[in-house]
């Protein structure tokens, strides 16, 4: 079994996994219209940002909590069996 992410009610420990209590669409937005220069930097979009705050009743005491999350994206290369990057990089300014 792989490792859990839990969410714990506040009052009773009841444990939850966020696909319980988090909506995909919600958690993390949903643009539309992305708008990008030629170098890849978003300059604007439409649509909904990420939402990583919630509300949830408890199913088993019935108490109300507040739930925050976060979420951390972390990039690297990709290596290829002999150690360089597969991808070329780019020069950032």
């Amino acid at each position: 079994m792989s490792k859990k992410v839990l969410i714990k009610c506040p009052y009773c420990g009841c444990e939850y996994l966020p696909a319980e209590i988090y909506l995909p669409k919600y958690l993390l937005g949903h643009p539309t219209n992305i708008i990008k220069d030629h170098d890849g930097v978003i300059l604007g979009y439409d649509g909904t940002d990420m939402d990583l705050n919630e509300k949830y009743t408890c199913d088993k005491c019935a108490k109300d909590f507040s739930i925050e999350g976060s979420i951390i994206f972390k990039t690297e290369p990709i290596k290829d069996t002999f150690g360089s990057s597969v991808f070329k990089s780019k020069a950032t300014k």
